[in-house]
């Protein structure tokens, strides 16, 4: 199914729909924790319209400097990692903030798309949000606020 979703031409790229609550909460947190950045669990579902995201949970930032990184607690990744149930239309992935810069992907970010395949957000203190989609390759996505 993720194979599927990626499978795009360069005008037609996957839909990520989020609630713009979801947005201004996770725009808050990311606010609050200032300079460090924020993480955690995101858990979606794959519907006609594209790839709803259904929550975003916060998980502690376990990062040596979490200005510039970082690192979900093991526990947390595993329960991100199990969830990766595409027979039943259910995808997971990650989230976390950029405080000093725009959601434009580091390259430990990419290192980490690479290794965790999913849904990857990356939200702006101030700018657009931006999400990427991995498995066997790495394809952004739009964002559809609902």
């Amino acid at each position: 199914m993720i194979e599927s979703l990626l499978a795009t031409t360069p005008s037609k790229r996957p839909v990520v729909l989020l609630r713009s609550s979801a947005m201004t909460a996770v725009r808050i947190a990311a606010k609050r924790q200032a300079p460090s950045e924020i993480c955690g669990v995101v858990r979606a579902v794959v519907q006609n319209e594209g790839i709803e995201i259904r929550s975003l949970a916060l998980a502690p930032n376990c990062a040596r400097d979490t200005v510039w990184g970082f690192r979900l607690r093991r526990k947390d990744a595993e329960a991100r990692k199990n969830t990766w149930l595409t027979e039943h239309g259910r995808l997971s992935g990650i989230f976390h903030s950029h405080t000093k810069r725009s959601a434009q992907p580091s390259r430990l970010d990419m290192v980490t798309m690479r290794r965790w395949p999913g849904i990857h957000l990356i939200a702006a203190l101030d700018g657009p949000f931006r999400v990427f989609l991995s498995h066997d390759r790495i394809v952004e996505a739009d964002i559809r606020v609902i």
